[in-house]
């Protein structure tokens, strides 16, 4: 019970570390994307110790007959943008990497679910998904313990593709005032107002925050330096 205490402390305190400098929603971006990278490297080079049979560096290597040569750069295309990524080569030219095929330039649904069982990966505190269908359930299946928590950015996103230009700032005003609420509690009642304000003229948007609201309160169980990496800043007018 203490080392899984002690190692929910060092996540939190490694993602409030993470965030102190994320002030917009393009900085938030740009700190997905490098993690994206990290693992999507760390998870390719692992592949390469497996085809290999020893780790970098390990002397065990010495004679094996094939070794490390280096990396070739590669662009992937994914829900976040495009990453750029270091692949490692061997010098046999013997490595046919699984994770990230030769000649893939695209990171699929698929892909996103194989990244939370990297090696040596093995617990997840919270998990920010973008909404796609069954991943709340793929990351259960493999980490039963991680909480899950919808995207603001994109739940926002999707509510105001229904608004009209004239109504477009109070909607989003309305909005933000749930995701920044202080506490759950207060958040409902936002929702509620939402509703009693805005349900008449768009009845899908509080359906939506309503149908996924247990996948939305997670923020709510952390400080404000965390939830940062979660809500996004007043979005700009499309």
């Amino acid at each position: 019970m203490m080392s899984a205490v002690m190692k929910e402390d060092k996540l939190k305190a490694l993602v409030t570390e993470l965030v102190k400098d994320i002030k917009t929603e393009k900085d938030l971006g740009a700190l997905t994307q490098q993690l994206l990278k990290l693992t999507v490297e760390a998870a390719l080079n692992a592949e390469l110790d497996e085809h290999l049979g020893y780790e970098k560096h390990d002397p065990a290597g010495r004679g094996s007959g094939n070794s490390r040569n280096g990396t070739t750069a590669k662009r992937l295309k994914g829900q976040h943008g495009e990453v750029s990524i270091e692949t490692p080569r061997d010098r046999n030219g013997s490595f046919d990497p699984q994770f990230v095929r030769k000649g893939q330039t695209r990171l699929t649904q698929m892909d996103y679910q194989v990244l939370l069982k990297t090696r040596d990966l093995q617990d997840i505190l919270i998990a920010c998904v973008d909404g796609l269908k069954g991943f709340p359930e793929a990351i259960a299946a493999e980490y039963s313990q991680t909480k899950i928590q919808l995207c603001i950015v994109h739940m926002v996103r999707n509510s105001l593709k229904y608004v009209s230009w004239k109504d477009y700032k109070a909607v989003t005003a309305d909005l933000k005032r749930i995701y920044q609420s202080a506490t759950e509690v207060g958040a409902r009642q936002e929702l509620e107002h939402f509703a009693a304000t805005w349900e008449a003229q768009y009845p899908k948007i509080a359906q939506s925050w309503r149908d996924h609201w247990v996948n939305l309160i997670t923020l709510f169980e952390y400080p404000s330096d965390i939830r940062k990496a979660i809500t996004p800043p007043t979005p700009s007018n499309p």
